[in-house]
């Protein structure tokens, strides 16, 4: 399967609140990350993966980050008139090489719930026979081989499900959903199911969920059998779970490293990390 064939679905519908007062505005999709959005991050990652359509899953009550991807050519006339347009010519060209299809999730009601609402964007050129991507743009990926690319290359030769994963130390498990394990060949993991931020004596292992899935268009029939969860919502770990009754959940140790940036702390640490690499020593001068 030719990687520009693959659509990327990335739910963008949080509102953001441990971010507040800064999200009432701005998305949190939108916080920098130094110069770029977190958003931008994931895009280029699937990008770099061959990647070339993006559904959006955006919410009505707030500003829609998609539009960082959307052509302005007043504002490009402007910084062209002074001198800056430059500034914006490698966004410019990937805002040119991809396609951007936005849907609204009108409710809230879950990660689960998100992923459903893509469903015929998704499936609308592939007839739903086509695997996907799903990436949550608070997750934000460094490696030199991109993680997207990396499932992709799995899937090749599973066929099922895979999901990124990676090992996190035991007391920060209860913040994750963690993969119970049936068997492993490598970095790769046969899961038997994912259990939702468990308990140091309830997590079945140390593997965690990653922002980064990769799905077979029937997770979307499950997804709309499934029942509301935890907090009424519609959890993607259950439709998870029931992709690993059927043997067709994987989960792989990808290459590289994570940042949540979904929490402060974690953005924090991100915006460190990726401005060391872009200033090196100059960082030191703080």
């Amino acid at each position: 399967m030719h990687p520009q064939s693959w659509t990327a679905v990335i739910p963008c519908a949080g509102l953001g609140t441990r971010f507040l007062p800064v999200t009432k505005t701005v998305p949190k999709e939108l916080l920098p990350l130094v110069t770029k959005p977190t958003l931008q991050y994931g895009v280029e990652e699937a990008f770099a993966a061959g990647v070339r359509r993006f559904v959006f899953v955006i919410s009505p009550d707030k500003p829609n980050p998609a539009a960082h991807f959307l052509p302005n050519s007043q504002y490009q006339r402007l910084l062209t008139e002074r001198g800056k347009g430059k500034d914006l010519a490698e966004l410019n060209q990937l805002i040119a090489s991809i396609e951007v299809v936005c849907v609204e999730q009108k409710k809230p009601l879950g990660l689960g719930h998100a992923v459903w609402v893509a469903k015929d964007a998704v499936c609308k050129d592939v007839a739903g026979k086509n695997p996907f991507l799903v990436l949550l743009p608070d997750v934000v990926m460094d490696g030199e081989i991109p993680c997207s690319l990396q499932l992709m290359k799995i899937f090749e030769k599973t066929g099922g499900s895979v999901n990124a994963t990676e090992h996190t130390p035991q007391e920060f498990l209860s913040r994750f959903g963690v993969y119970a394990i049936e068997k492993s060949e490598g970095r790769l993991h046969w899961a038997s199911r994912v259990v939702e931020k468990p308990s140091l004596e309830e997590a079945p292992s140390d593997l965690t969920v990653v922002g980064r899935y990769l799905f077979t268009p029937e997770v979307f029939s499950i997804l709309e059998k499934t029942a509301p969860g935890r907090g009424g919502e519609i959890q993607l770990a259950d439709a998870m779970n029931t992709l690993a009754k059927i043997k067709k959940l994987y989960a792989y140790e990808f290459e590289g490293r994570s940042f949540d940036t979904g929490d402060p702390l974690g953005y924090v640490q991100a915006n460190i990390y990726f401005a060391q690499k872009i200033f090196g020593k100059e960082m030191l001068r703080v």
